[in-house]
């Protein structure tokens, strides 16, 4: 699970010209453990922005997220955990939501695409004016229609078991040249690729 996915996008600038894109994802959502005793962790996007900045990666803008799920080659059922029964910050639920998927991805291999089991913090210019919120998306049903849509609604401190980190690597691959993926998003031309709201300032959480 350590190792990054090549995904292949086509699609088109701000002036509608065709890109071949390629971006490399992490398979999975972080997590801490070994491949036989692992757990996917929740945690805040200062810690995730923490770990990306060490690997030299981003977290993925709501578009990216989309398009990994549209790719993904395990698609997963989100599995939400009764909110009025259940304190669903504490470790212990962590770990019960950890059970759910790998009770549903039983005999799957690891280092796969797995999509649709967490949701994604992500990266918006919505927290351009709120950088002490934590923005959300994703948890996508197998009809592809996510549970989650773009949020910013929680403080940059809280996370709860449904919350996933993947991270994209800072390189990408248009039209066969390499370019740096934080580069690409601000591309007033090239960031509607991997873009729905134009070229992002919002690149990172503070740490």
């Amino acid at each position: 699970m350590r190792k990054f996915t090549k995904i292949r996008v086509v699609g088109k600038d701000a002036n509608g010209i065709h890109h071949k894109l390629i971006i490399w994802v992490l398979s999975d959502y972080l997590s801490i453990g070994s491949d036989k005793n692992f757990l996917r962790i929740p945690m805040t996007p200062h810690t995730a922005q923490s770990i990306a900045n060490h690997f030299d990666c981003l977290l993925p803008t709501k578009k990216t997220v989309d398009e990994i799920w549209k790719r993904g080659k395990v698609k997963l059922q989100p599995q939400p955990i009764d909110v009025n029964v259940y304190n669903i910050t504490s470790p212990k639920v962590f770990y019960l939501h950890q059970q759910l998927i790998e009770m549903q991805r039983k005999g799957k291999l690891l280092g796969i695409l797995t999509v649709g089991h967490k949701k994604d913090i992500v990266i918006t210019n919505r927290l351009i004016n709120h950088p002490d919120r934590v923005a959300i998306y994703g948890w996508h049903y197998l009809d592809g229609k996510p549970i989650q849509p773009l949020s910013i609604i929680h403080s940059s401190r809280y996370y709860d078991y449904s919350h996933g980190i993947r991270l994209i690597r800072n390189i990408v691959q248009i039209d066969g040249y390499h370019m740096k993926l934080e580069k690409m998003l601000r591309n007033k031309n090239l960031s509607y690729l991997l873009s729905d709201e134009g070229p992002i300032s919002f690149l990172r959480y503070p740490t």
